[in-house]
């Protein structure tokens, strides 16, 4: 299998924590390109700017140039502060999670998602309509889900359970055992345990996104080196009718994990079929098939617009020259960068 240079780069200076060794003005700006379509940029630029040693033998210009990227990050994670410090607030009278946002490092997004009970979900519907602006989601009754938007904060997605294509992906009681608190932008937060937040995000991964980034990547590679209890993933997903999904999730992960020189066997003993192995990672339209084949046979559960819409935006990415991610817009705009010299 064939693997990008830039990629590998990348990885060793993050995830192995390799010194960054090249400060050729050219050579950075194409690293952190790579960075930006594999949502590490911020971190990418806030470590190379920790290596205190190396900015004397960088230019003024990249240096001004990380430090402008930081900077625009910065702006973005204060509005997550504040979101999460909205929510913490405002949806204390009822039980709530923050699901799949954390993800270990710092990183841009431009929402929250936030659990509740489905009993609850109707009164803070209710509530929190009388501070902000709440707006149907696109996925209609399938989602099971709206969004909140109010000023200088991100967007809340609010859900009362999983539901994408319809039908379940595990048990909801698993959900709300085994709660914790982490600390997260400066507030303290509850989210589920462990094993519940890694299947979450495995399911979302492999149901709406259906390519693997490199800080996709790096949280399973950080979680699954933790150790992991696989029979409680795999019983979860083989009672909701996904878990040859998930087995081939897991091959994919581990297809990357051996190609850049990483753990062997951490996620699968198999791999999919690569030529060539980079990231963002995509499934091909044969293997996002099979997926909603398995979710028709066994959950009995199919979604008209989801398959379209898998459609529209893989086309649209395509079209693009690879560069507009499907779910995902870059948060930088490279163009507002000094000129290298």
């Amino acid at each position: 299998m064939k693997k990008n240079k830039i990629t590998q780069k990348l990885i060793d200076f993050l995830i192995v924590d390799k010194k960054f060794e090249s400060i050729n003005p050219d050579f950075l700006l194409t690293f952190l390109k790579k960075a930006s379509l594999n949502r590490v940029l911020y971190e990418t630029s806030r470590k190379i700017l920790l290596e205190d040693k190396r900015l004397s033998d960088m230019t003024k210009t990249s240096e001004s140039n990380l430090r402008l990227i930081v900077q625009e990050g910065e702006k973005y994670l204060k509005r997550l502060r504040e979101t999460l410090f909205f929510i913490n607030n405002q949806f204390s009278e009822y039980p709530f999670l923050i699901v799949k946002t954390f993800k270990n490092h710092h990183y841009i997004t431009y929402d929250v998602d936030v659990l509740v009970k489905p009993e609850d979900f109707p009164k803070i519907r209710k509530h929190i309509g009388k501070l902000i602006e709440v707006h149907s989601h696109p996925g209609g009754r399938v989602r099971r889900q709206i969004y909140l938007k109010g000023q200088k904060l991100l967007k809340i997605d609010l859900h009362q359970g999983f539901f994408w294509y319809g039908g379940q992906y595990l048990d909801q009681d698993e959900v709300w055992r085994n709660v914790g608190k982490i600390s997260y932008e400066g507030q303290e937060v509850p989210i589920p345990s462990r094993e519940v937040e890694v299947l979450i995000n495995l399911a979302h991964l492999l149901m709406e996104r259906r390519y693997i980034t490199l800080l996709d990547f790096w949280y399973f590679y950080e979680e699954f080196m933790k150790g992991i209890d696989r029979n409680f993933i795999f019983s979860q997903a083989k009672k909701y009718g996904w878990d040859e999904s998930l087995r081939f999730c897991l091959e994919a992960l581990e297809t990357i994990s051996r190609t850049y020189n990483l753990k062997k066997n951490l996620f699968s003993e198999s791999l999919i079929k690569r030529k060539n192995v980079d990231l963002p990672l995509f499934f091909n339209v044969g293997e996002v098939l099979k997926i909603f084949l398995e979710r028709l046979q066994k959950a009995k559960v199919f979604s008209y617009f989801e398959f379209s819409y898998f459609f529209f935006v893989y086309g649209r990415y395509c079209l693009s020259g690879r560069k507009r991610l499907p779910y995902y817009l870059e948060w930088f705009d490279f163009h507002t960068l000094r000129k290298i010299r």
